[in-house]
């Protein structure tokens, strides 16, 4: 059946505002001659705002892009479904409705965008300071993965709560535990992110890299969302000022200290991409940590450029964070609040999705509920204290509240967990000046939950925290290897937990110690609280 079809595109960002200025393209199958009857495959394009009119119209099924500058595209292919007499859209935020003959397109627009990419032979001669200006990829079989990037099985050790194990165990039993074989990659997708503006009106305007885990089994209702801020990123990390477009956050260093006079890409590493994938996948393995507690966590990770969190460390940036993570995840189909997802495809040219297997979106146009959680490991509890002084972005600060802000309030409500891992106590002022902000913040809000856990190197007693906070009955389990102080308050909405050095690093004698994540004595205690931290904090989440 041949019809008219007339196109209204309107497009609005994240936090509902409206984007006056873009473009769309469509393209469909429109008869061309009627003796003898002749179709093609068109492209035209119009302007957002404007109604675009198409005549002769052969079948229900439109592609469309809708664009606007300083915005990620966005794509979706629609058809008409003529028994529900309704548009069904592949991209949950470019949502159609109207009649048969008249479509009007609400498209929600992010900028957030998947990490350029380059591959690049192991042997390429390169300079020790050598900017690809992209996030390195390397073959592996007939697909591509993120340099160094390795989701294999895992043979993992959780603790178990309460944390006390075995008293005169010198292996694994000296803590309450269990020990699950998992394996990441079954389970979700890691990818490297740019948040902010995006190319080509780029010169003088900042980005952020950021490293998502993205889980595949439905969120259901309620988006669970962990932001992990990791310590400082100082030399060596390559230097760098606002806007944070030159060693940040692509440029190469030489390994391990390496000296040339002749270098390859073997001899170099992309420390700031490096960071994410260490600390989410490869090293500390927070992705497997989650999974072992059987959790099905949204992780990000913002990657600090040069020792300044900038507008990160601010609620209504983060905020903003959160929601374009999402709502990219949606878009691009590698999250599902219902239904099956797509697969992340690395190539060359760039990366994207394969959402075949995803079919229609399932869910609707609006926000999920979110619930979030806030991390950090050693000095970047500095980050999170600044969260909790700091309302919203400093008007003296290059950050557009178009592409860096989201209403503050909605993260105050949204933000109920808090979670110290090793948090740099003698870093950051103290013992009191960090606890006490942390403490208040818990006070602050209705279904707010803290946790804490320090090794000796960042706080030598627990007695302190029975003046900051006398709720928390704090209890001592010793072993053979050494300590742990745990306490929590009666309603359960404060943990503390102490370990002794020795309880982090005593070498285990058994044999199944070489074969279990963590193993002790790899590593000195502050590093090794990150290792088994996270678990326990998402079990009892």
């Amino acid at each position: 059946m041949i019809f008219t079809l007339t196109i209204n595109v309107a497009a609005r960002d994240v936090v509902d505002g409206r984007i006056g200025a873009g473009r769309f393209g469509v393209t469909l199958a429109r008869q061309v001659s009627s003796a003898p009857v002749r179709i093609n495959q068109l492209t035209m394009s119009g302007v957002i705002g404007q109604p675009l009119t198409v005549t002769d119209v052969a079948v229900p099924t439109v592609a469309i892009t809708v664009e606007a500058s300083d915005y990620t595209r966005e794509s979706t292919v629609c058809s008409f479904d003529d028994g529900r007499q309704a548009w069904v859209s592949t991209n949950p935020h470019v949502v159609v409705a109207g009649t048969k003959g008249d479509m009007a397109i609400v498209a929600r627009l992010g900028c957030l965008r998947f990490a350029p990419l380059k591959s690049m032979p192991d042997t390429a001669p390169v300079k020790p300071d050598f900017n690809p200006v992209a996030t390195l990829i390397e073959a592996r079989g007939a697909d591509f993965a993120y340099r160094g990037l390795w989701l294999d099985k895992l043979y993992l050790a959780r603790l178990s709560d309460p944390i006390g194990g075995t008293k005169t165990a010198v292996d694994w039993k000296r803590f309450a535990h269990e020990k699950p074989t998992l394996a990441a990659k079954d389970s979700g997708t890691f990818a490297v992110l740019e948040f902010g503006f995006p190319a080509p009106n780029v010169t003088g305007r900042p980005r952020f890299l950021v490293g998502v885990w993205y889980p595949n089994s439905q969120l259901g209702d309620v988006a669970d969302v962990n932001v992990f801020f990791s310590p400082n990123t100082g030399p060596p990390y390559p230097a760098d000022s606002y806007p944070f477009a030159k060693g940040y956050p692509y440029e190469m260093l030489p390994k391990d200290g390496r000296k040339g006079p002749k270098y390859t890409l073997d001899d170099l590493d992309q420390p700031y991409v490096g960071l994410a994938i260490n600390y989410v996948c490869v090293g500390y393995k927070i992705i497997y940590q989650m999974l072992a507690a059987g959790k099905n966590s949204i992780i990000v990770m913002p990657i600090q450029p040069a020792s300044q969190w900038g507008p990160l460390q601010t609620r209504s940036c983060l905020w903003r964070l959160v929601l374009e993570v999402v709502r990219f995840g949606e878009a691009q189909r590698l999250i599902a609040r219902q239904g099956a997802v797509g697969r992340l495809e690395l190539r060359r040219e760039g990366a994207s999705v394969n959402s075949d297997a995803a079919g229609p979106a399932a869910m609707p146009f609006a926000r999920p509920q979110i619930r979030f959680t806030t991390s950090a490991f050693s000095a970047g509890l500095g980050a999170i204290l600044s969260l909790i002084a700091t309302a919203k972005l400093a008007d003296d600060k290059p950050y557009p509240v178009s592409h860096f802000a989201a209403p503050d309030d909605e993260c105050a409500a949204a933000w109920k967990a808090l979670w110290d891992i090793d948090g740099g106590f003698y870093q950051l002022s103290g013992m009191e000046a960090c606890v006490q902000p942390m403490l208040n913040w818990r006070k602050g809000g209705s279904g707010r939950v803290l946790r804490m856990y320090h090794s000796e190197d960042t706080c030598s007693s627990s007695a302190p925290l029975a003046v900051l906070a006398p709720e928390v009955a704090v209890k001592r389990w010793n072993g053979s290897v050494g300590f742990v102080d745990q306490g929590y308050s009666s309603d359960q909405s404060t943990l503390w937990v102490l370990f002794s050095n020795q309880m982090l690093r005593a070498k285990s004698p058994a044999d199944e110690a070489a074969m279990v994540w963590p193993t002790f004595g790899t590593q000195d205690a502050h590093h090794m609280v990150p290792t088994v931290a996270f678990g326990h904090a998402w079990l009892i989440a």
